[in-house]
């Protein structure tokens, strides 16, 4: 489901447009009290940013959005440079939203969004029940839009979280169906000869990452395992991503458990990077972690599948060796060249909060000769003490990198890997982890994966 307002600048709009938005979000599933606390809230920002319209620019975008995971607001004009005001920085921390995002569009205007999980009973509840596996084949195809392919991938995910999974929208046939419509999202359904459901996985592109997509949602019912499901449908999703002219596929394999490293591997994916502090421990469904442990981990890997496009590279000396080693081993054909001016004119980049997680993300795509003051400008509307982490992608084909690279460190950034192959850049990874230590006893490694974490620990003295 997807609605899109363009309203003019025009006072009388504001309250009814509120009001409506209110009542959609609340059409969706979200709570009567939360949608009731959402309408002021766009009221608020409508109202601001008709100030800062003008002729030239009289318009401002809202859009309603439904998918498979979530609710999505946002709103967009190409009026003054955002001046919001404090209380701005409260809407995460009042949970008027899960999570909270401005993107600066450059010379697109700039945009904020509001995120909200929906508490959706969704379908009726689905149950395996007594299950006999009749042959062991494997058989792997593209989940397809029919209900009957849509509630075989609904079974299999419910095998194995319950309704437990944290985005609840997958449960519904007609959300789950609107994502694969939408070409961002392609479930892949293993079965046996006798048309048994073995196992599920999906891959799916990120607004910040196009040219990549994530590998996720794998899941194998307990009867089906130790037959090979995963690694066959972790190759089909492979062959498919070639056959989308992807530059790569990603993955972030929790390290609270080994079994989907051990899978990434056999898949031939290379451990580039580390999410240390990654969600809390109250996110997962198994809570046996040492005591003093709040927060766990997870890893990033990748297999670059584009072995042709040349990669321009600016690196910083610090951590040009190990990024240097991931190019290596994906065999991708790469320069570095020593850092100098950004061509760009102006600066990019958005900030995505994950309120539950106490976790935000500076996604860079450009840097231009204003950063600096922007990021500063930027950081000081947002109640950035609330959150526990911070994790900055900083483009590395840009020749501002290592300058920009230095900027961070200096501010206390730990450099934590990179994710290469995203038509918006390479990514150096950089966190600030906040006066939580990095539990390293919760961590159970793979090889590839233990000699990246021991590097990165060492190279930060974590």
């Amino acid at each position: 489901m997807k609605i899109k307002i363009v309203l003019t600048n025009d006072g009388r709009l504001v309250a009814d447009t509120a009001q409506f938005v209110a009542n959609i979000a609340g059409n969706c599933g979200l709570q009567k009290e939360r949608a009731d606390a959402l309408c002021p809230v766009i009221k608020t920002i409508l109202e601001l940013r008709m100030r800062d319209l003008n002729d030239n620019y009289p318009f401002i975008d809202l859009e309603i959005a439904e998918d498979i995971k979530e609710l999505v607001i946002s709103i967009t004009d190409k009026g003054l440079p955002y001046a919001l005001p404090a209380s701005f920085s409260k809407i995460p921390e009042l949970g008027c939203a899960d999570s909270f995002r401005f993107v600066n569009l450059g010379t697109n205007g700039q945009r904020i969004l509001l995120s909200f999980r929906i508490d959706n009973p969704g379908e009726e509840k689905l149950d395996w029940g007594a299950f006999e596996l009749l042959d062991d084949e494997v058989i792997c195809s593209v989940t397809s839009t029919n209900d009957e392919d849509i509630i075989e991938a609904i079974r299999c995910i419910y095998s194995v979280y319950g309704y437990e999974y944290v985005h609840p929208q997958i449960y519904q046939i007609d959300s789950f169906r609107d994502r694969l419509k939408s070409g961002r999202y392609v479930s892949f359904l293993a079965r046996n000869a006798h048309g048994q459901t073995l196992g599920h996985v999906a891959i799916e592109e990120l607004d910040r990452l196009p040219g990549i997509m994530e590998v996720c949602n794998l899941v194998t019912p307990s009867y089906a395992r130790g037959h090979g499901v995963a690694g066959k449908l972790t190759n089909m999703a492979l062959h498919d991503g070639e056959l989308r002219g992807l530059n790569g596929l990603f993955a972030r394999p929790a390290l609270h458990h080994a079994a989907s490293q051990k899978l990434l591997n056999r898949g031939g994916f290379t451990p580039c990077g580390m999410y240390f502090n990654f969600v809390s421990v109250q996110s997962v469904q198994d809570r046996t972690f040492p005591e003093g442990v709040s927060r766990i981990h997870a890893a990033y890997s990748i297999h670059m599948l584009n072995k042709e496009k040349q990669h321009r590279l600016f690196l910083p000396d610090e951590c040009r060796d190990f990024i240097t080693e991931i190019f290596d081993r994906e065999q991708v054909p790469y320069s570095v060249e020593p850092g100098g001016v950004s061509g760009s004119a102006v600066s990019k980049f958005s900030f995505d909060f994950d309120t539950a997680n106490k976790r935000a993300d500076i996604i860079i795509t450009s840097i231009g000769p204003d950063f600096l003051e922007q990021v500063e400008k930027e950081s000081d509307k947002f109640d950035l003490n609330s959150l526990e982490v911070i994790m900055v992608y900083l483009p590395m084909n840009d020749p501002a990198c290592p300058d920009v690279y230095k900027l961070f460190r200096d501010f206390g950034y730990i450099f934590s890997g990179c994710l290469p192959g995203s038509d918006n850049g390479d990514f150096i990874l950089l966190q600030n982890l906040g006066e939580i230590p990095v539990s390293r006893e919760c961590i159970v490694s793979e090889p590839g994966y233990k000699e990246m974490i021991d590097r990165l620990c060492t190279m930060m003295n974590l």
